[in-house]
């Protein structure tokens, strides 16, 4: 009766863990985007090439991912606007010189801010008056 009781625990416990990893993975959205352009990233530049985006949105994580010549970089984030449409879109803002950094990521149901709050070169991006990019990102 003992070991009966110990494998049925041992069997519960097991199942709790695979609905607890289950739910874990919930809160990831795979996104592919290609990149036209070089681009700065939490200070790291990207090269042009096509990323994908792993965006753990209850944690605020992103890592951005480019396969093909192994960069990657891992971002904190914070929340930010929603896309006004179905799509989900990259936007990158000027910083100031040749390179465009990434800001925000907006999607349908979620929208992230990749800047650090109140960090001078935050203040610097928001500050220019060009018109930002947007790249358009399809679900993995």
């Amino acid at each position: 009766m003992k070991t009966y009781l110990l494998k049925l625990v041992a069997l519960a416990l097991f199942a709790a863990s695979l609905t607890g990893a289950a739910l874990a993975q919930d809160s990831w959205h795979q996104l592919r985007a290609n990149i036209p352009f070089s681009f700065d990233v939490g200070g790291k530049v990207m090269p042009a090439g096509e990323y994908t985006l792993s965006v753990d949105i209850g944690r605020g994580t992103v890592i951005l991912g480019q396969y093909a010549t192994g960069h990657s970089s891992f971002l904190l984030s914070a929340p930010g606007e929603i896309s006004r449409d179905s799509r989900t879109i990259l936007i990158f803002q000027s910083n100031g010189g040749e390179l465009y950094e990434l800001s925000a990521v907006k999607s349908p149901d979620w929208g992230l801010s990749l800047r650090a709050v109140g960090s001078r070169h935050s203040m610097r991006v928001e500050n220019q008056n060009s018109q930002p990019l947007e790249v358009i990102a399809e679900a993995k």
